[in-house]
């Protein structure tokens, strides 16, 4: 049990092999080869200063080619790319901060409406370059939940994120889990009279702990 190793340090752990690994292959490989093809003999310093240097920079690159792809891609299929949010900071920072402030504290999804009589029903908003998109028309919602659920792939990262609220059902799953799950008769039992049941509501344990 002690010798397990924290979740979080395990996840930042892999991100930093991931990042760091192969500029440290490229920048052997390049010091190699200064070595034998030119004679020139260069500090262990500078092999490592590069080396830091090239993660942000190959990071940045990641995100400028896909949001260029995006834009790209979108122009081939005659699309329109939804209005963007921009914080004052760089990764919009300043915008995660006051959502999180307002999750602690607020109400869930308080923040994102700020913007949505300005910008419209749909928008995007880049958190450390991670874009999300927020929307209350009612007809992408549609298209998402039932008319064209197969084409909204969640993704390996958003099912992870989500696996301890939604599991494995419907809302959690794609492909061929996807269709099992939306096929599988719901084991709920349509018979019972939820008018009949007499449930308590929410405000009065609230009141009660007040008082």
């Amino acid at each position: 049990m002690y010798g397990r190793m924290p979740p979080g340090l395990s996840f930042l752990l892999g991100r930093l092999a991931i990042y760091f690994a192969p500029a440290m292959a490229v920048a052997v490989i390049i010091k190699a080869l200064i070595d034998v093809l030119l004679d020139v003999e260069v500090s262990n310093t500078l092999i490592i200063v590069a080396t830091l240097l090239s993660v942000p920079a190959e990071y940045a690159s990641r995100i400028l080619f896909h949001s260029w792809s995006v834009r790209r891609r979108a122009a081939s299929l005659g699309a329109i790319l939804p209005p963007r949010w921009d914080g004052r900071s760089v990764g919009n920072f300043d915008l995660l901060t006051d959502f999180l402030d307002r999750f602690h504290s607020g109400y869930l999804g308080e923040g994102p409406w700020d913007r949505m009589e300005e910008l419209g029903n749909i928008y995007s908003v880049s958190l450390v370059w991670d874009v999300i998109y927020f929307t209350i028309d009612a007809n992408i919602m549609k298209a998402i939940l039932a008319i064209d659920f197969p084409s909204f792939e969640k993704g390996e990262k958003f099912r992870e994120a989500m696996d301890s609220v939604l599991g494995k059902g419907v809302f959690n799953s794609d492909g061929e889990l996807w269709k099992y799950v939306s096929s599988t008769p719901p084991t709920l039992d349509m018979n019972i009279d939820l008018h009949a049941m007499k449930v308590p509501p929410h405000h009065d344990p609230s009141i009660l702990l007040e008082g």
